[in-house]
């Protein structure tokens, strides 16, 4: 019998390309519901129909963060969390339809690890509609997974600007007699921030490297630029000196912190970390967006990056880009092997445009 495993991460589903007026949602990043679908349906049927198949989603599936732009957005409660993700099963039936065929299939097995747009996913009553939407046989990890030699994890935890403390995700606030979400600093600027800007400009949280879009911004978008620039100084300004002691705490930011989480330099140096342990051969992060692949003294670390668009600035790889990556674990020589991989799909006369 066949043993595969597959490993995707970085999705970001939302509420769904479309709005209730039929108008495109800004906020949405996923839109390659159909590729994903043909995707899993051509690793459980063919050559692999009677194969023992697990899928493995590697944090941010769920765009919990993003699903629209209100006052107190920010203050997370379990019943809001939930409702959030009542939205995005909604806004993505044909996506949940096909994993919930994926959990309760012969020989397959479906896994979460939680990343920190997902975040969510701890509250027991976000996981209890996830499982009665998709199936109760899922399996959901809060930091990491791994399984012969290979270890999987989202990445954020190395990284200030995104980690999040799993055994105490909700805390007591000033702000409502709920426990809301305990959100790393990171979280409060996509939400506070990124969100309201992602309304005029859908594209401002794909581009790569984001400086050089600062740059471009006031020369070619200035009016733009001159509003977005000091909202990020008054973000900082009002979440540092917030009223309530839990938020004033997780903002202490250095230019360091913000500089490393933009290059993510520390991911790739925690998976050489993990490698040096005898225990692990590989090593999987998602989490930035870029997908990798590198050998180190006979080990490997590699990285799915995203099923996003992403708009690239760097001469080197300049335009607008997409590659559906993912890693597939073949076990045809008993030990399994890591490849990663890219999915062309079928053949598609005409698509949406989204920005």
């Amino acid at each position: 019998m066949k043993k595969i495993k597959l490993i995707v991460s970085d999705f970001h589903l939302g509420k769904g390309r479309l709005l209730p007026d039929g108008s495109m949602n800004p906020l949405e990043d996923f839109f390659y519901d159909d590729k994903f679908i043909e995707f899993l349906k051509h690793y459980t049927s063919g050559e692999y129909e009677n194969a023992e198949f697990e899928l493995i989603i590697n944090g941010d599936f769920f765009n919990l963060l993003q699903t629209e732009y209100v006052e107190g957005a920010d203050v997370i409660t379990e019943k809001k969390a939930v409702k959030i993700m009542d939205d995005i099963l909604n806004g993505h039936p044909q996506v949940f339809d096909a994993l919930s065929f994926i959990a309760t299939r012969l020989n397959s097995a479906l896994t979460f690890v939680v990343g920190n747009h997902d975040q969510g996913l701890l509250w027991p009553g976000v996981e209890a509609v996830l499982r009665k939407r998709i199936s109760s046989n899922i399996r959901i990890f809060p930091k990491n997974y791994y399984f012969d030699g290979v270890y999987v994890e989202h990445g954020n935890q190395y990284e200030v600007l995104h980690h999040f403390d799993e055994k105490h995700f909700a805390i007591r606030s000033a702000l409502t007699e709920e426990p809301i979400q305990n959100l790393p600093w990171g979280s409060y600027f996509v939400i506070n921030f990124l969100n309201r800007y992602k309304l005029e400009r859908p594209y401002i949280d794909k581009i790569k490297p984001f400086r050089l879009y600062l740059r471009w911004a006031v020369i070619y978008d200035t009016k733009f630029a001159v509003r977005a620039l000091p909202s990020m100084l008054w973000f900082y300004l009002i979440h540092r000196f917030h009223p309530d002691p839990a938020r004033r705490r997780s903002f202490k930011v250095t230019w360091h912190n913000i500089t490393e989480s933009i290059a993510h330099n520390n991911i790739q140096n925690e998976a050489f970390r993990i490698l040096k342990n005898n225990k692990y051969n590989t090593v999987i992060f998602g989490h930035t967006h870029i997908y990798a692949h590198k050998n180190i003294d006979g080990k490997e670390y590699l990285n799915t990056g995203t099923w996003n668009d992403l708009i690239s600035l760097d001469i080197s790889n300049f335009g607008r880009y997409s590659k559906l990556t993912y890693v597939f674990v073949d076990y045809s020589d008993s030990i399994p092997r890591c490849y990663l991989k890219v999915w062309r799909g079928y053949y598609r006369p005409e698509d949406d445009l989204v920005f």
